[in-house]
Formats: structure tokens, C-alpha cells, sequence
């Protein structure tokens, strides 16, 4: 059995107050996001905060602080423009550095097709296209 120091255990809860900054950058102005972010981060740490071996210890700080930067990073939010198009919520530290990123808007149908097409859309183009019977003029 390890012993956790104090200074890890400071350590965890810089990580935990770190995730929950960033996830209240990621979802300012999304109350429910928040507080379902909010509610799972505080589950997850409550259920592991008595750990006593110290590499799975030091193993959930670095996960904690990952998934800070995960959602600083990856997270963006998308609000409804009301004329068909999405407006996008990019913050300096996203990835995505482009401009016609930064000012692009989605429409409704893209997004709805990006729901309905599953993970590999492009696989029933090609079957499609293949299926098509040739030119039997050639």
C-alpha cells in the first residue's frame, strides 16, 4: 500500500479545479452542459479520491489535466443563428487557426446530414457509383 503526500493530493486538486475552469470556458452561456459537466467531473473525482495506489493516482491527475486541455482545445460551441446557419464559438486556444474556419457557418441540412450519414459517408457514394450500370455504347 502507497502512501498519497499531501503535495499529491494538492496536486489532484489543482487538476480537478483546472477541468472545471475549462469547462466553465468551454460551456459559458449553456447552464445545462455546465452543470452536467459539473456533476460528472465531481462524480468522478468523489469516486476515486480515496485511491490508495499511488500510479493510478499520478495516472488520474494526468487524465484530469488532459481532459482539461482536451475541452480548452477541441470543445467548440455552436449556437443557432435563426436564418439556417450556425454561428460558431471559437476561443483563441482552439486548434483550428484558419479564418474561413473561425468565421464559418453551417447550415441546418449540413448538419443534419452529418447526423444521418454515419461514420464513413463517402462508402455509399462509391457503392452507388459503382453499382450504376456502364455505358454499353463503349
Amino acid at each position: 500500500m502507497s502512501v498519497i503526500t499531501p503535495q499529491l493530493q494538492q496536486t489532484a486538486r489543482s487538476a480537478y479545479r483546472h477541468v472545471l475552469r475549462s469547462a466553465r470556458q468551454v460551456f459559458a452561456g449553456d447552464n445545462h452542459a455546465l452543470s452536467t459537466a459539473h456533476a460528472k467531473l465531481r462524480q468522478e473525482y468523489t469516486q476515486h479520491r480515496l485511491e490508495t495506489d499511488l500510479a493510478k493516482y499520478q495516472e488520474r491527475i494526468t487524465m484530469t489535466r488532459e481532459v482539461g486541455d482536451l475541452l480548452r482545445k477541441h470543445v467548440v460551441q455552436g449556437e443557432d443563428a435563426g436564418d439556417g446557419t450556425f454561428n460558431l464559438r471559437i476561443s483563441d486556444e482552439q486548434l483550428a487557426d484558419n479564418d474561413s474556419i473561425r468565421k464559418a457557418k453551417l447550415s441546418k441540412e449540413s448538419v443534419e446530414r452529418a447526423k444521418t450519414a454515419g461514420p464513413f459517408p463517402n462508402r455509399r457514394r462509391r457503392a452507388a457509383a459503382s453499382s450504376t450500370p456502364a455505358d454499353a455504347s463503349s
